[in-house]
């Protein structure tokens, strides 16, 4: 395995943290776009170059952007409190996923994820977007204009 691979998984692990322990939403929101680069990362060390592409075009992009849409139209203040006391719980559930993560990645064999060669990403890649490009466009034409039609229904008067 490269070195990539533990550097960028490091670098997810790290960026999904603050994703938890930011009281700002919008900082947390800009942390799980680093997250999600990484693990993009993860992807493209692995060899799945489509899966590393789709991670950042649908979730770094589509989705952080419909949650930093709510986040801005809920308006919530960073000084909110929003775990009431369980943060502790959260905190020992948290540790505990993660050592069971940290043993099952162990005893796998790693090598074994590295199944999906090049060529056929490539052909798997033209199949979903060859005939399908124009669709794809006029789908995200709409869901912009829904966000926007929303932010614009969703102002206040003042």
């Amino acid at each position: 395995m490269s070195y990539a691979f533990y550097l960028l998984s490091g670098i997810a692990v790290l960026s999904a943290l603050n994703v938890v322990v930011r009281r700002n939403p919008v900082h947390a929101t800009l942390w799980l776009v680093a997250c999600f680069v990484a693990l993009a990362g993860v992807y493209a060390a692995l060899g799945a170059e489509f899966l590393a592409a789709v991670q950042v075009f649908v979730y770094a992009g589509a989705i952080v952007v419909l949650f930093l849409f709510v986040v801005m139209l809920v308006g919530q203040r960073p000084d909110e409190k929003t775990f009431g006391g369980q943060a502790p719980v959260g905190a020992l559930l948290a540790l505990g996923a993660a050592g069971l993560l940290a043993a099952a990645a162990a005893a796998a064999d790693l090598r074994a994820l590295n199944v999906l060669r090049a060529s056929r990403m490539r052909t798997l890649g033209e199949i979903l977007l060859g005939p399908h490009a124009l669709a794809f466009e006029v789908a995200s034409l709409l869901l912009i204009t829904a966000l926007v039609a929303a932010v614009v229904v969703s102002r206040s008067e003042d």
